[in-house]
């Protein structure tokens, strides 16, 4: 099985000015394998993050608990210190989320819900007279809206951070929020 640069080139020499130019091979080879280097880069790093979150909001949680403290200065200089994070949006799945925003309505977060009217329009001419005309005519245009509410993830994050402050009741898993502690690392001052 022959390289499929190689059988390019070979078979494509009018494109390289009738020659078949090894600068362009090596460039293209160089391309390829700083492509191959990137994404295997990307993995080590996208699985070295997830070890370390694991780690900040697992065993290190765990241990300060043990231990008894939120706040510690190691003898090395090294910090540790335990706070909460609260991340997340709503659902995706309609069901899922419809129940979420439900919740929100029914616990005071009904002033975070953003509501938006979704349309499919016809391109062209035709669609775009048909939006300038749409809010007042939207039943009568023989086309079915969906109603959808939304969030800012930033928001839904304040409001459940809020909630749980104040001792008020919460579904975190519900709304499509994560909630955990996490230990915070900062190196000794140099």
């Amino acid at each position: 099985m022959s390289d499929p640069i190689d059988q390019i080139l070979s078979t494509s020499q009018e494109t390289c000015g009738g020659r078949n130019d090894y600068r362009l091979h090596d460039m293209a080879h160089k391309a390829l394998e700083m492509q191959e280097w990137i994404a295997q880069t990307e993995e080590v790093v996208k699985a070295a993050k997830s070890e370390l979150h694991r780690i900040r909001t697992g065993p290190l949680v765990d241990l300060m608990a043990e231990v008894g403290t939120t706040k510690v200065q190691l003898e090395d200089g090294t910090s540790l210190a335990t706070s909460q994070i609260v991340s997340g949006s709503l659902p995706k799945d309609a069901e899922a989320r419809q129940e979420a925003v439900n919740w929100l309505r029914e616990h005071d977060g009904a002033g975070l819900l953003r509501t938006q009217v979704i349309v499919d329009l016809p391109k062209g001419k035709e669609g775009d007279e048909l939006a300038r005309a749409l809010m007042a005519l939207i039943e009568s245009s023989g086309h079915t809206p969906r109603l959808e509410a939304a969030v800012h993830p930033q928001s839904l994050a304040a409001f459940v951070r809020e909630r749980m402050r104040d001792g008020k009741p919460v579904e975190p898993q519900k709304l499509g929020v994560f909630v955990a502690d996490v230990v915070k690392v900062s190196p000794p001052k140099k």
